[in-house]
C-alpha cells in the first residue's frame, strides 16, 4: 500500500491534478494508498441493519496504516465480501473509512430470473450475471470509473450481462444434475473469500484444494497457515481430497483443525483426487440412473494447479456451462440485459 500510495501521488503531481482515483471505502490500506492522491474518490458497500456504532465496536488484529494503532470496527462485512472490509476507525490519530464522496451500493436477493446477484447503486440496480458477490466490488469500481466517463447505466448494464469470467473462475460443471464449483484462489485473502462463499451454500458438501509451488505461484506457501482452512472441520462437510506439490502442508493444516482423518485424502494425481470426492463416503454420479444431486463439490486452485484440476473434473464426466446456473426455462431479458428500475 506504501508503494502504491507513493505511486499515485506522483501520478497526481504529473497530471497536475487531472489524475481521478477511485478506491475500495470498506478497504482500510485501498483507503490509505489512494490518499496518496488530491482528491480521491470512493466506492463501497452499504451496511443495512447495523446497531448503533458505540455498541457494537470491537478492536481488532488490523493496524492503522497512518500510526500503527489497532483499528477498531463498528461493522465487520462477511468475509465472502474479502478480508477485512467494513466501518473502522483509528482510536488514536482519528484515520477512518470515508464518509464523504463514497458511492455506495447494496446488495439484494435475485429475482426468480437472475443469475447471480442484484447491485444497487446511483439509483440503479444492476443484474450481475456472476457467482461469487465479492464481485460487487468489482462492479462497484467499474460503475464508478465508467459513469465517470459518461457512460449510460443503459450500457453498462448490457455490458455487464455480456460479461463473463474466465475458465476456473467460479466455473460451474455439472454429471446427471450434481454441481461442482471451481475457483482459483492464489493466497490467503483469496482462499478466505473462496471458501467463506462456497460454506454459505445449504447441503451436504465435498472439498477439493490443490496448491502448488511452482514459480508462477511463488515458493512461499506459507500462507496455507493463514488461509482459513479450519472453517472446513464441520459435520456437512463429507470428505475432502488435497492435491498439489503441497497437498501435504494443506492435509497438516485440516488436521490440526479438527478434519476426521477418514474424511481427508492427500493424492498426488488430482484425477485420483476427485475420484475420491466421487465416491466417498457414498458414490453420487454413477450414471443417470444413480445420482446425488443433494451433494454438491468445490475446487479450490491456485495458479498452476488450476488447469490439471479443471482437466480432472472434466475427465470424471462433468461438463461446464453456466447455462446450466439458470433456472429452469432460461433467464428474464430483464434480468439478462437491461438495468432494472
Amino acid at each position: 500500500s506504501e508503494r502504491l500510495r507513493r505511486a499515485l501521488a506522483e501520478l497526481d503531481r504529473s497530471s497536475e491534478g487531472h489524475l481521478v482515483v477511485f478506491a475500495n471505502a470498506d478497504q482500510p490500506l485501498a483507503v490509505y494508498a489512494a490518499q496518496g492522491a488530491r482528491a480521491p474518490l470512493y466506492f463501497g458497500l452499504s451496511a443495512d441493519g447495523v446497531r448503533d456504532e458505540e455498541k457494537t465496536e470491537e478492536e481488532t488484529a488490523e493496524v492503522c496504516p497512518y500510526c500503527g494503532a489497532s483499528l477498531v470496527y463498528a461493522v465487520r462485512l462477511p468475509e465472502a465480501l474479502g478480508p477485512n472490509l467494513g466501518r473502522y476507525r483509528c482510536p488514536v490519530c482519528g484515520f477512518r473509512r470515508p464518509e464523504a464522496d463514497v458511492r455506495e451500493g447494496r446488495i439484494v436477493p435475485p429475482d426468480f430470473f437472475t443469475r447471480g446477484f442484484l447491485l444497487e447503486v446511483s439509483g440503479q440496480t444492476f443484474a450481475v450475471p456472476l457467482s461469487g458477490t465479492y464481485n460487487a466490488y468489482t462492479v462497484l469500481a467499474a460503475w464508478s470509473a465508467a459513469s465517470s466517463l459518461g457512460v449510460s447505466p443503459e450500457a453498462f448494464a448490457r455490458a455487464l450481462a455480456r460479461f463473463r469470467l474466465p475458465r476456473g473462475r467460479m466455473e460451474v460443471f455439472r454429471a446427471s444434475g450434481v454441481r461442482a464449483t471451481l475457483n482459483l484462489a492464489k493466497n490467503a485473502a483469496g482462499m478466505r473469500v473462496t471458501l467463506s462463499e462456497f460454506l454459505r451454500r445449504k447441503g451436504a458438501k465435498r472439498f477439493l484444494l490443490a496448491v502448488n509451488n511452482a514459480p508462477a505461484d511463488g515458493e512461499d506457501t506459507s500462507w496455507i497457515d493463514d488461509a482459513g482452512l479450519s472453517a472446513l472441520a464441520r459435520s456437512d462437510i463429507e470428505a475432502i481430497a488435497v492435491t498439489g506439490t503441497r497437498r501435504e502442508d494443506l492435509a497438516q493444516v485440516l488436521w490440526e483443525a479438527g478434519v476426521a482423518a477418514e474424511r481427508l485424502f492427500v493424492e498426488a494425481d488430482p484425477r485420483a483426487a476427485v475420484a475420491r470426492l466421487l465416491e466417498f463416503p457414498y458414490p453420487i454420479v454413477r450414471g443417470p440412473e444413480i445420482s446425488r444431486a443433494d451433494v454438491e463439490l468445490f475446487l479450490i486452485a491456485n495458479y498452476t494447479a488450476l488447469s490439471p484440476v479443471r482437466e480432472a473434473i472434466v475427465a470424471s464426466g462433468f461438463a461446464s456451462g453456466e447455462e446450466d446456473d439458470l433456472p429452469e426455462g432460461g433467464a428474464s431479458p430483464r434480468g439478462r440485459d437491461q438495468t432494472i428500475a
